[in-house]
């Protein structure tokens, strides 16, 4: 099964999905990234997170869920986190 909008409206079905090996953490970051590439115009993010880091944790998260071993259901779901609120290793500029 291939990743869709029409498939995946939460992280709930995203993780199930990932239980129920329809698609892997790696497929379903690779969606998101283009969804971000196709929208572009909206300019919805000040900064991403490198492709190759996505990737790579995207993996071993697959690899923990191979191994049974996953963190949480939210183990290898992409996220966002909106720029006023501070994160390690994270510029915070709300923005500005």
């Amino acid at each position: 099964m291939k990743v869709s909008k029409q498939v995946i409206r939460t992280l709930g079905q995203a993780h199930k999905h990932i239980v129920n090996k329809d698609f892997s953490c790696v497929d379903l970051i690779q969606a998101t990234i283009a969804n971000v590439e196709d929208n572009k115009h909206l300019n919805a993010f000040v900064a991403l997170t490198d492709q190759a880091q996505l990737l790579d944790q995207a993996e071993q998260a697959d690899a923990r869920y191979r191994n049974g071993e996953q963190r949480s259901v939210l183990d290898g779901m992409p996220i966002a986190i909106k720029d006023n609120l501070f994160v390690k290793g994270l510029q915070c500029s709300a923005a500005s």
